[in-house]
C-alpha cells in the first residue's frame, strides 16, 4: 500500500525527502497529471507513463523534476512524448510570484515565437506549491563557457540580446512591479566570511564598506525588469536565439544587477573549469559591447560605472555559498576570486577592465 499522497505537499512540515519521493513516484504522479493536468494532454492521446529526473538537486527550499511523459493514441498503438518541468516550493509565494512574472512576460512577446524567449508558464497549483512549466531546448550557456567553445562569441551576443530585450521590456507589467524580493543582508554575509576566514577579514572588511560606498552614491536610477538570476546555467542556447529559464528572483531594479551577475559568474565558471581568467575577457566584453550597443548611449555610459559594484557583491556572494555554506577547502580558489573583486571595486568602469 502506498503511504504517500501527492496532498502531502501542501503541508508545511514534508521534508525534501518526502516531497521528491512524491514528486517521483510514477504511481502518483501519473495519476495527478491524468485528474489535474489533462488539459496538456496531446489530443485523442491517453498517459501512459511518466519518467522523472530530479534536476537542481542543492535547492534546499525548492524542488526541481523534469517529466517525461509517454502518451499513445486513443484506440490506437502510436506512441508520443512531451517534456515539461515541474516546480515545488517550500514558500508558496515564491511560486506564484514566480508563475506571474513568466505569465506576464510570456504574454508580452517572450513567446515560442520568438528568439529570444521564456519557457511556457503552464500552470500553478497553490494548494500544492507547484509550478509546472516547459523544458527549455538547446545547450545551457555554462557548458559553452566550461569548454571554451570555437562559437562562444555568438553565443555571448545571443545572451546578451535576450537581456536587452527584458530590460527594454515596455509597459511594465503591474504582476511584476508589484513584487518584492528579500535577501540576506550583504553585511551579514561579509561578517561571516570573515568570521570563518580570518585571514581574510580585513580585505573583505575593505571590500564590503566599498560596496556600500558605492551604493550610496547611486541616484536617480531608473528601475527595469532584472531577472535577478541571469546565471549562464539559466540561458540555453539555440541556433536562432536563447531562451532563460529560473524566474523566482525577478523584480524591479537597477540593470546593472544584472549584467553585473553575469559577469561575475561568467568568471567564476571559467575558474572552477580550469581556464586562465584572462582567457575570458574577449568572451565577456562581447557580451558588454553587444549589450552597451542596444542601450541609448547617455544610459550605457552610466551603466558601466555602476556594473562593477555589482560584480564586486556577486563574487563575495558566490564565496560565501561555495566556500561558507557548503565548506569548499578555501585553498581551492578563496584568495584568487576575492583578488578578482578587488580589482573591480578599483575600476571606474567595467568595460575598462576587458579591454
Amino acid at each position: 500500500m502506498n503511504l504517500l499522497d501527492i496532498s502531502q505537499l501542501s503541508s508545511p512540515s514534508i521534508t525534501r525527502e518526502t516531497a521528491l519521493r512524491i514528486l517521483t513516484s510514477p504511481d502518483i504522479m501519473v495519476d495527478f497529471f491524468r485528474k489535474r493536468l489533462c488539459t496538456l494532454f496531446p489530443e485523442t492521446t491517453v498517459l501512459e507513463d511518466c519518467f522523472a529526473e530530479i534536476i537542481r538537486k542543492r535547492l534546499g527550499n525548492r524542488q526541481v523534476i523534469s517529466y517525461k511523459l509517454v502518451f499513445h493514441s486513443n484506440g490506437g498503438s502510436d506512441k508520443r512524448e512531451q517534456e515539461i518541468i515541474a516546480k515545488r516550493y517550500a514558500d508558496g509565494a515564491e511560486g506564484e510570484r514566480a508563475f506571474q512574472a513568466m505569465t506576464a512576460l510570456w504574454e508580452g512577446g517572450f513567446t515560442n515565437g520568438s528568439d529570444f524567449k521564456i519557457v511556457k508558464p503552464f500552470c500553478y497549483f497553490p494548494d500544492l506549491k507547484l509550478f509546472f512549466q516547459g523544458k527549455a531546448q538547446g545547450k545551457p550557456l555554462s557548458e559553452f563557457i566550461n569548454q571554451g567553445d570555437p562559437s562562444i562569441l555568438e553565443q555571448m551576443k545571443k545572451a546578451a540580446r535576450w537581456l536587452l530585450k527584458l530590460h527594454n521590456h515596455n509597459p511594465i507589467p503591474d504582476q511584476i512591479a508589484a513584487m518584492h524580493i528579500g535577501h540576506t543582508p550583504f553585511e551579514m554575509i561579509g561578517k561571516q566570511l570573515a568570521d570563518a576566514y580570518p585571514k581574510f577579514t580585513l580585505r573583505l572588511e575593505e571590500l564590503v564598506s566599498a560596496v556600500g560606498q558605492k551604493y550610496s552614491s547611486f541616484i536617480d536610477i531608473d528601475t527595469l525588469i532584472v531577472h535577478g538570476d541571469f546565471h549562464p546555467d539559466n540561458i540555453f542556447i539555440s541556433p536562432s536565439g536563447a531562451t532563460v529559464v529560473n524566474f523566482d528572483e525577478t523584480h524591479l531594479s537597477d540593470p546593472a544587477l544584472d549584467v553585473g551577475y553575469f559577469v561575475a559568474q561568467t568568471l567564476i565558471i571559467s575558474f572552477f573549469a580550469g581556464r586562465y581568467l584572462d582567457s575570458v575577457k574577449h568572451e565577456t566584453r562581447t557580451f558588454l559591447e553587444t549589450y552597451f550597443t542596444g542601450m541609448d548611449s547617455k544610459k550605457s555610459k552610466a551603466l558601466d560605472k555602476r556594473i562593477t559594484v555589482y560584480v564586486v557583491r556577486n563574487i563575495i556572494e558566490s564565496l560565501h555559498y561555495i566556500f561558507y555554506i557548503f565548506n569548499k577547502d578555501e585553498s581551492e580558489g578563496f584568495g584568487t576570486l576575492l583578488s578578482e573583486a578587488e580589482k573591480f571595486i578599483k575600476a571606474e568602469k567595467v568595460s575598462a577592465l576587458f579591454e
